[in-house]
């Protein structure tokens, strides 16, 4: 409705959204003689076409419009609008922006246009970045409800990529350099999926088996179906809490350590598969593994140090978090598996 009240048509949208922008570097002092000369505001126009997006998919008014390559990417967007990701100010932008991405992400980015996003030439570098803006939006941005979107979308990029080795890159790269530890346990559920999706037949109703949506191809000849899967990513998969100084240090691995942990169990707990991985050659080529009784026993003794809920100012002792009583639990449960 307001694209019709300003006599807009989608494509002056799309275009305000591909041109340069001239508001950003106008040092003119000129005002605009009529309104035609005016500059139309990138975020406006981002803002009306996503409106108009949504329209015709809430009220099918429209067939719906699928977004042209030479039109504003997705990537194009997050740049122009977010930056760099790396800067301590990503992911606060206003709510309503990044709604509005992550909107404009799940629309243009399904079926065939999913595909013909990952198809560009330039795919590696897009792909990589375009999960990076969306991952650090999942783990940092205040709204819960954004944070499961970007999560959402963030996952169905990562799993239509048809190239596993891009794939076990990114994740490794999430897992060795995010300072996000919420981020981190994610990576480990990717890891998870991909495993189940690689090493379970199609036909098997295992629970927790995903489909993983656009890449219909995946064989064992994944490289998520080789020990090289595990080796690749231990070091910083198994992480011994031995060198943490603080509670709070240990505190604001617990998520992270929870993922982990559920991922050992579920290798635990399928001889093949954990035969087939070669998960005690690739944990031990972990050297801080090599002792206090290797990974369990390190996290077993990390949980002794850091473990306790301490005492309020009145001297009484504090329950533990359900968190910390999580990860007794989960680290009993692996030692019993693991005899």
């Amino acid at each position: 409705a307001l694209t019709s009240d300003f006599s807009l048509a989608l494509e002056d949208l799309r275009g305000a959204l591909v041109e340069p922008d001239t508001l950003a570097n106008d040092e003119s002092t000129d005002l605009p003689a009529s309104a035609s000369e005016v500059p139309l505001s990138r975020p406006g126009c981002f803002y009306l076409l996503c409106a108009s997006y949504a329209s015709a998919v809430l009220f099918r008014a429209l067939s719906k419009q699928r977004q042209d390559p030479s039109k504003p990417t997705i990537f194009s967007l997050l740049s122009d609008f977010l930056g760099d990701p790396s800067s301590s100010t990503f992911g606060s932008e206003s709510l309503p922006l990044m709604d509005s991405l992550l909107f404009f992400g799940h629309y243009t980015l399904q079926g065939d246009d999913l595909g013909r996003f990952l198809e560009r030439p330039e795919n590696d570098s897009v792909f990589t970045k375009t999960l990076q803006y969306f991952s650090i939006i999942s783990a940092n941005t205040p709204s819960a409800a954004l944070r499961y979107a970007a999560h959402l979308l963030t996952s169905k990029i990562l799993y239509a990529h048809p190239n596993d080795h891009l794939r076990l890159s990114f994740i490794k790269d999430t897992l060795q350099h995010c300072p996000y530890e919420n981020l981190k346990g994610c990576a480990v559920g990717w890891l998870k999926d991909e495993i189940l999706a690689a090493n379970i037949p199609r036909n098997s109703n295992a629970v927790g088996q995903k489909s993983m949506e656009g890449n219909n191809e995946k064989t064992n000849s994944s490289i998520f179906a080789t020990p090289t899967c595990i080796a690749t990513l231990a070091p910083h998969l198994f992480i011994s809490p031995n060198n943490m100084t603080s509670k709070d240090e240990f505190h604001a691995h617990e998520g992270f350590f929870l993922a982990a942990l559920n991922l050992y169990y579920l290798l635990l707990c399928n001889k093949g598969l954990k035969e087939k991985l070669d998960l005690r050659g690739a944990m031990g080529q972990v050297e801080e593994l090599k002792v206090d009784g290797g990974w369990l026993g390190s996290m077993e003794k990390g949980l002794q140090r850091f473990g306790d809920a301490g005492v309020d100012e009145k001297g009484r002792d504090m329950e533990r978090g359900e968190q910390m009583n999580l990860l007794e639990g989960m680290i009993a449960m692996c030692k019993e598996k693991d005899r």
